[in-house]
């Protein structure tokens, strides 16, 4: 079976093997250009803003937007990257990941599956439907305003105020993705069960639990980091 390939080639993991100062090093200058490109598009879509009346945007607004794009876009796929490999190593090892040549840990490598067609277009719809939701719900500006005015308005103090966040923006989406899934499995865990699924069928199916998992967590985080840029722009810009 087709071994699958780490996102970047294994760049990423590979750091492991450098000190830990030479790894900080190393990802502060991979970061470089990234953030180099934000303060370069915040200032220049900052003035364009500015120079237009129509666009009705500020600076806040504009910095806001564009971390948004960056998560839903770029940091919600790394992610998921990511969170499938660790689910795949949880699920086959028990969550104690293998050992690589070199001796350090590393989790192993999913298998590669040859996903159906409904399953694909499912997969599509689901990073479609998901980068809508986080773009549709934290780029707006306003949006972030009402979101900690609600938090403001309807906890009792800092720590209520996280309590309320948590039971919004975490546990709530979780257990409406968990039903989710749920009703888009449960038919092949029922034919699982039974024994009327076939070997690829049935890796097929674990791939699917983890593809839909390590979505759903992904999406949680990205939606947390959404929603704390907003904060940090709201409080301290």
């Amino acid at each position: 079976m087709t071994e699958y390939k780490p996102l970047f080639g294994g760049r990423l993991s590979s750091l492991r093997r450098f000190p830990p100062w030479l790894q900080a090093t190393l990802l502060v200058l991979m970061t470089m250009p990234i953030t180099a490109f934000l303060l370069a598009a915040w200032i220049g879509l900052s003035i364009l803003a500015a120079q237009n009346p129509r666009l009705d945007m500020s600076a806040d607004a504009v910095l806001n937007l564009l971390l948004v794009l960056l998560i839903a876009l770029v940091g919600l796929p790394l992610m998921h990257h990511g969170q499938y490999r660790m689910f795949w190593a949880a699920g086959r090892n028990r969550g104690a990941f293998g050992t690589s040549e070199d001796g350090d840990a590393a989790a192993p490598s999913p298998p590669a599956i040859a996903w159906s067609t409904p399953l694909r277009i499912r997969h599509v719809l689901m990073y479609v439907v998901a980068i809508a939701v986080l773009i549709g719900t934290f780029a707006p500006y306003g949006h972030q305003a009402l979101i900690a005015h609600f938090l403001d308005r309807f906890s009792a103090g800092s720590a209520s105020r996280g309590s309320l966040a948590r039971l919004v923006f975490d546990y709530l989406p979780f257990a409406i993705f968990c039903l989710i899934v749920a009703l888009l499995s449960h038919g092949q865990l029922n034919r699982r069960d039974a024994g009327q699924l076939d070997p690829g069928e049935a890796l097929e199916l674990e791939g699917e639990l983890n593809w839909l998992f390590s979505f759903g967590a992904s999406f949680l985080i990205a939606a947390f980091l959404c929603r704390w840029a907003g904060s940090m722009i709201l409080a301290f810009l």
